[in-house]
């Protein structure tokens, strides 16, 4: 139940992020300034916020996310006409050890696979040590995403 609860919540919480960066930036005619900020006939909007998000990719999204749930008052902006970033690449796949998922299903990976693994994808030209900051913090990031 808990579950199904906080993906719900995320979920809204993404939508909120989501229309509140739309609604910033398509905000009607009549609500906006007529006088122009730089001149060349576009218009200032100001708007306050607690947190801004610059990019709308996984790592922005999930930043505006964890913001939003802490009780900030968060915008994200995007300069693409639709968010995901490179995580739309990705074909859904996300790289872990040791989440949830891998402990029901009985998959046994470990820290060290996994930066090997990245290692020679790199070429030997990642940094080993961020590397395996992320493998290690994966299972637990994997489970945030899964709600």
């Amino acid at each position: 139940m808990l579950k199904k609860s906080k993906n719900r919540v995320l979920g809204l919480a993404l939508c909120l992020v989501l229309m509140v960066s739309i609604f910033t930036a398509c905000g009607s005619q009549d609500e906006q300034s007529e006088e122009p900020a730089n001149g060349e006939g576009e218009q200032a909007v100001e708007e306050t916020y607690d947190v801004v998000v610059i990019g709308g990719g996984a790592a922005g999204l999930s930043a505006s996310i964890e913001a939003a749930e802490a009780g900030a008052n968060v915008v994200l902006l995007e300069k693409l006409p639709m968010v995901g970033g490179s995580t739309l690449l990705s074909g859904g796949i996300v790289y872990g050890v040791d989440s949830t998922i891998h402990q029901e299903a009985g998959v046994e990976d470990s820290v060290e696979d996994l930066v090997g693994y990245w290692s020679d994808k790199a070429e030997g030209l990642a940094d080993e040590e961020f590397l395996t900051f992320v493998a290690e913090r994966s299972g637990e990031t994997i489970d945030w995403l899964g709600g």
